[in-house]
């Protein structure tokens, strides 16, 4: 029973089992036919979607086919006017050679001259043919002329055209043209698919219409007013400055300098010349110089008064050169604080160039003194004849005109290193030559071992020094150290009883002190001769490398040795080293004369100074410059070519960082290299050349005191001297004063040049503005007549300032139209000339044919007899005019082409068939429309496409997710059937065990039935007998108790 109870409860979980199995399939079920009906769904969707997609994509495709012929047509038509416009601008455009080669040869292109030249008398031609070859020939002529005169105007148009490309227009003039514009949106729209694209095609396309349409032309107005002004400006500045200039030309061209020359030479003749009746007064030159008749003294007094009038003049003289010797003095010094104290570089080019300009001033004065002598003494040796020659033996020399010759070379490297040098190495910087870089490194390594070397010339110097010291106070040591020990020792034994031991003591510390510096002394004393050959061999170690660097350095210009760098780097070192030749040789001249020290300028406690202070022993080798000799030019050379390339190299990787142009780069490096090179050069001239005049001004004067102190009388008074001083100032001020007019009369000429410069500039602006924008004004005319009147000679100038660009177009159009004339009516009288070249040959058959013709008609044969020159002239005819034909139709194409872009400039968009067809205004700037059409619908297209192949991918993913619902729908209901399957197998088996277990049951029940029965009848017996029991059990109490 409880097997069947087991199996009951069994039957009653698989049947839950099943039921919930069943509700799952059914779900399933209803799932995939919903999946079903959804993927139908979504088919049918993405059917429609592709469906449109396709028409948007062959909508778009037939928009962009569009847009790329339009785009190609017009990117055809900018190549082709870009080469035009590139021909015209290199003057490649050729035209109608062969109309050069028949002037005055009309014989080449006539008919009859081909009877002529076939040796035929013109009687064998009928008079009517004959006639109408004439007027044929006669045509012809009248139309090359014609031809030849619209050549000539068309060239010289596109002459003047091909100079406003060249000088005036921009490098990118065809982009200025709104086609350009058009192309190149139309370009960009077609070349990638995406809407940022097309939106920036259509910017740029609204762009290009708002230039056609003028927008932003109040801006270029306003800059077009602004260039006039600026002309009108420059014009009134130029003309005041001609005027000033005209002004101290006329100032210049007075003659007080010479006045004032004539003046005290004429006292000094006279002087000579008076009577010397007076011996007693002064005979100094005076303004006592009159034009008295005296009697000739003795030759006697004329000595006696030409050697006192040629000793107060020396004197005056050393008095004058010693005013500039301490002014000169005063200029080096100065100098040398500067480099020490000043820093900035303006201060310094501001302190250079006075101090420049204030030591040229004393050369000046000194060349003009020196001059001034020496035309005393050839006056003097001329009029008087024979002096005695101990009064003349000082002769002045040119010595002043070689540091005049320095000034002018150190001036002049200045403008060649700016002008000259400076555009080269910033094409090399920029082209980034490797053997030029390769070169200029080397300089670089030079410098660094001439560096070396100078310092160890320093160390050289010092330890020299030091040896000089050593000599000097050796003995004068060694004598104070043994008299302090002979002391020392004297106050050991007076004291050696009544001294502590302290006091002892210190005295023998003394003692030994001085021993001690006395050997030590000794010691330094002998390695004295071994530090002096050290010397020697290290300042000729020192030598030696100095002369190898130098060697080294002429072989890097040389162009006779190519082993180590190719021609470019030899030719821009060359270039930089040749401001250099000039000065080098006077520097060297005067280094051969003995003009600079040849020891040390100045205490060694500078020298320790400038070691100490210094980075670089090349810029401030001047104290070393004694030390050098004839090495010193090159040390500073070099130093200073490393310095120029340091600073170029700097300045121009700090444009090529800022994108700064070639020009602007220019602009900037030449002020600052002109600043850094004339601050150089001034330290060179006053720390070199300064000293230099300074020793030669010293010789000087002490020649000339030399000389005019052995004939100076004692009692004689000072103030003829004085006079000759001021006399000689005097005259040194005026020529100052027509000198320094002079000068300004350059800057004003510099200054008119520069502004005639800038005012050509302002002019190409002014043209440029008005070609473009096509502006015009009478008072730009007005402004141009002005700046006609000052650039009167310059041709190109005169040319653009009365061009106009519509002028010079129609001028175009007007050549062009009449060159076309001229070829139509030459090709209508090629087609008539055909036949008279046929009755021209029936002619010559006819009388050529002779006796053996067998016919009229047998003329045109060859073997008729006529000569073949009569063939070859018509031949040659023909491909002559075929040739000029063909020129002049390439010059017309040229000149259309021209039309053509300036037209497309002013909104028409012209190609040749529709110039010929003559297309109206209105129609030609309809092109613009159509492009903006293009574009809209391209842009519609694309967007329409957009939309529809997002619709698609969207319908398609769509499809795809109802795919994969419906698999995974029909995946689901497979795995519950299996289930519910499953479930209903067990339940099917449940249900048969339990049938099994209920008929178990059954055949239990009925033996329990029969058991039950036989209990039954038990129980009742066994009632009965329990009753007895009780009975008897009740009985039993009532014995208990009795018996209790």
């Amino acid at each position: 029973m409880q097997t069947f109870l087991d199996t009951l409860d069994q039957y009653e979980v698989k049947s839950a089992i099943f039921y919930h199995a069943e509700k799952e399939r059914s779900s399933a079920l209803h799932n995939e036919t919903s999946a079903k009906s959804i993927l139908a769904e979504a088919t049918s969707v993405a059917e429609k979607s592709r469906t449109s997609f396709e028409l948007h994509a062959h909508e778009l495709a037939e928009a962009k086919t569009s847009t790329v012929d339009e785009a190609n047509t017009l990117a055809i038509w900018v190549e082709k006017h870009g080469r035009v416009l590139e021909a015209i601008r290199d003057n490649s455009i050729t035209g109608s050679e062969l109309l050069m080669k028949l002037d005055s040869k009309d014989e080449a292109l006539s008919l009859i001259s081909a009877v002529l030249v076939s040796g035929v008398p013109l009687t064998v031609v009928p008079e009517p043919t004959r006639e109408h070859c004439y007027e044929l020939d006669r045509e012809v002529s009248e139309l090359i002329t014609e031809l030849h005169d619209g050549r000539s105007s068309a060239l010289q148009a596109l002459g003047e055209y091909a100079l406003i490309l060249q000088q005036v227009l921009p490098v990118n003039y065809i982009t200025t043209s709104p086609i350009t514009g058009w192309a190149q949106a139309l370009q960009l729209s077609v070349t990638s698919a995406s809407q940022d694209m097309l939106d920036l095609a259509k910017r740029q396309a609204a762009e290009v219409i708002a230039k056609v349409q003028g927008e932003g032309s109040n801006l270029v107005q306003q800059r077009y007013r602004d260039l006039l002004n600026q002309m009108e400006s420059y014009v009134a500045c130029v003309e005041r400055i001609m005027r000033e200039c005209s002004e101290l030309m006329n100032s210049v061209g007075s003659d007080n300098e010479a006045q004032s020359k004539d003046r005290i030479l004429s006292a000094f003749i006279n002087s000579v010349q008076l009577s010397s009746q007076k011996n007693d007064e002064d005979t100094v030159p005076s303004s006592l110089a009159d034009n008295l008749e005296v009697k000739p003294p003795a030759q006697e007094d004329v000595k006696e008064k030409a050697s006192k009038v040629l000793s107060v003049l020396g004197i005056a003289v050393s008095q004058l050169y010693s005013g500039i010797r301490v002014r000169v003095s005063e200029l080096s010094t100065k100098a040398v604080g500067i480099t020490k104290f000043r820093t900035d570089e303006a201060g310094l080019q501001a302190d250079a160039g006075m101090s420049l300009q204030l030591f040229d001033q004393q050369i000046e004065k000194c060349a003009l003194l020196s001059g001034f002598v020496k035309e005393v003494h050839e006056v003097m040796g001329t009029k008087l004849g024979e002096i005695n020659a101990d009064y003349l033996k000082h002769r002045p020399g040119q010595w002043a005109y070689t540091f005049q010759a320095i000034l002018h070379s150190s001036t002049n490297m200045i403008e060649q290193m700016t002008e000259v040098f400076l555009p080269e190495i910033i094409r090399s910087f920029v082209s980034y030559n490797s053997e030029v870089m390769e070169a200029f490194g080397s300089i670089s390594r030079i410098r660094g071992s001439v560096d070396t070397a100078l310092e160890k010339l320093a160390e050289v110097e010092l330890e020299r020094t030091s040896l000089t010291e050593l000599e000097q106070s050796y003995f004068v040591e060694v004598g104070r150290i043994t008299e302090q020990q002979v002391a020392l020792e004297e106050a050991a034994m007076r004291g050696r009883d009544h001294l502590s031991w302290e006091e002892a003591e210190e005295l023998a510390s003394q003692e030994e002190a001085c021993r001690a510096q006395l050997e030590q002394l000794q010691k330094t004393w002998s390695q004295k001769d071994m530090r002096i050959s050290s010397v020697l061999k290290v300042e000729a170690s020192v030598m030696n490398s100095l002369l190898s660097s130098e060697k080294y350095f002429s072989s890097l210009v040389s162009a006779d040795q190519e082993n180590e760098f190719h021609f470019r780097s030899k030719a821009l070192l060359s270039i930089l080293t040749k401001p250099f030749a000039d000065l080098e040789s006077l520097d060297h001249m005067l280094s051969s004369r003995g003009a600079f020290p040849s020891h040390m300028s100045g205490p060694v406690s500078n020298l320790r100074e400038v070691l100490a202070a210094s980075s670089s022993l090349s810029d401030v080798m001047w104290p070393l410059s004694g030390l050098l000799k004839d090495h010193a030019f090159f040390v500073w050379k070099l130093g200073l070519l490393d310095s120029i390339l340091d600073l170029c190299m700097h300045e121009i990787s700090s444009s090529v960082e800022h994108s700064c142009t070639t020009n602007q780069l220019y602009i900037t490096l030449k002020k600052k290299l002109a600043i850094h090179v004339e601050n150089q050069v001034g330290q060179y001239i006053l720390k070199r050349i300064a000293p230099a005049l300074i020793l030669h001004l010293d010789k000087e004067i002490c020649d000339l005191l030399e000389t005019s102190q052995g004939r100076r009388e004692s009692g004689q008074p000072t103030t003829a001297v004085g006079r000759v001083a001021l006399m000689l100032e005097e005259y040194c001020n005026a020529h100052e004063t027509a000198r320094a007019a002079r000068t300004a009369v350059s800057l004003k000429q510099r200054q008119l040049n520069d502004l005639t410069e800038a005012l050509r500039k302002i002019i190409l602006e002014i043209v440029q503005v008005e070609w473009l924008h096509d502006f015009s004004s009478p008072h730009a005319q007005k402004a141009k007549i002005f700046s006609q009147n000052i650039l009167g000679d310059d041709k190109f100038m005169s040319v653009l300032l009365n061009l106009s660009r519509r002028n010079l177009l129609d001028k175009i159009q007007s050549s062009m139209s009449l060159i076309t004339r001229s070829i139509e009516c030459l090709q209508a009288c090629e087609s008539t000339s055909v036949s008279a070249e046929g009755q021209l040959e029936r002619a010559m058959g006819w009388a050529c044919a002779g006796p053996n013709t067998s016919g009229p008609g047998g003329s045109t044969a060859k073997g008729s007899g006529i000569p073949p020159e009569f063939h070859d002239h018509l031949s040659k005819r023909r491909k002559l005019l075929g040739g000029i034909q063909e020129q002049a139709s390439d010059l017309v194409k040229s000149c259309t082409s021209v039309l053509e872009f300036e037209a497309s400039r002013d909104g028409l968009y012209f190609v040749s068939e529709d110039k010929s067809s003559g297309q109206s205004t209105d129609k030609g700037r309809a092109w613009q429309q159509t492009f903006v059409n293009l574009l809209t619908r391209l842009d519609a297209a694309y967007h329409s496409f957009t939309c529809a192949e997002q619709d698609w991918k969207r319908g398609q993913l769509n499809m795809e997710t109802a795919g994969k619902g419906l698999y995974s729908a029909t995946n689901q209901l497979s795995v519950v059937s299996v289930k519910a399957k499953s479930a209903l197998v067990d339940l099917q088996d449940t249900l048969v065990d339990m049938y099994e277990r209920a008929c178990e049951v059954s055949v239990s029940l009925s033996g329990f039935k029969h058991i039950s029965q036989d209990r039954t009848a038990l129980t009742a017996e066994c009632g009965s007998l329990l009753e007895e029991v009780l009975a008897i059990a009740e009985g039993l109490h009532d014995v208990y108790t009795l018996g209790k």
